[in-house]
């Protein structure tokens, strides 16, 4: 499915979810349609970035914030499984039992928290560095993300960067080579600040949409019906009013 943000609402939808089925989008829109596109708000797929780059070049590839920080939250959490995991084969009982039940403490925004989830962080500092500096990292990267100015966001990512590349955290050196490769594509929120909020809002109506008829036999018959509810058609038919 595809999603105009500007009218937001679904504008073009065909069954796959290949590199090839996004191009025959492009294709259908035309070279003259896809010149006015300006930008382009994707997830990591490499096949959708692939297609989009090929299809139009000129467009700014914006990468959804939320996206991102899922990625760097999936850090936290895998930091926390390792974590686990050496302290069971250390047999330190005392220490796994400090990171026991951290799992939504780590990931929760800090004015979420309830006071044992806060507690527990405070005494991570202590009891689990490695942890703890995943933490900061997660909370940190979302700060620079609530910045306003392209370039401060641009040189502040560059320093997570260093910083995560010399964490001793394995899953933050991964997900910050991946950001690294994606620096402008990802900074470019900033400046558009355009996300898939819509895409998601309209893709959970599609999906009420296919369970209100109760399955289809078809994906042509789900499409038709995702384009009746979520394209805003305006369908005025024709009513013949019989009399008696």
């Amino acid at each position: 499915m595809v999603t105009d943000h500007k009218q937001r609402r679904i504008v073009w939808g065909k069954e796959g979810k290949s590199a090839e089925t996004l191009l025959s989008f492009f294709k259908e829109l035309g070279p003259e349609g896809c010149k006015r596109i300006k930008a382009v708000t994707i997830d990591m797929s490499q096949a959708y970035i692939n297609a989009v780059k090929e299809a139009v070049p000129d467009a700014q590839l914006v990468f959804d914030r939320f996206h991102v920080q899922a990625l760097v939250s999936a850090a936290v959490d895998e930091t926390r499984r390792d974590e686990w995991q050496r302290l069971r084969r250390l047999a330190d009982k005392q220490a796994a039992m400090a990171i026991k039940h951290t799992r939504w403490a780590l990931l929760k925004k800090p004015w979420n928290l309830t006071p044992k989830e806060q507690a527990k962080l405070s005494s991570l500092q202590e009891t689990n560095s490695p942890l703890y500096r995943a933490y900061l990292l997660k909370e940190s990267f979302s700060d620079i993300l609530d910045r306003l100015q392209p370039n401060v966001v641009k040189d502040k990512l560059q320093g997570w960067l260093a910083w995560a590349s010399r964490s001793r955290l394995p899953a933050f050196i991964r997900v910050g080579r991946t950001i690294r490769e994606h620096l402008n594509d990802i900074v470019a929120y900033i400046r558009w600040r355009l996300t898939n909020g819509v895409v998601e809002g309209l893709g959970n109506k599609a999906r009420l949409a296919t369970r209100r008829a109760y399955g289809f036999h078809s994906a042509a018959a789900a499409i038709a019906m995702i384009m009746l509810c979520c394209t805003g058609l305006d369908l005025q038919p024709v009513t013949k009013w019989l009399s008696s």
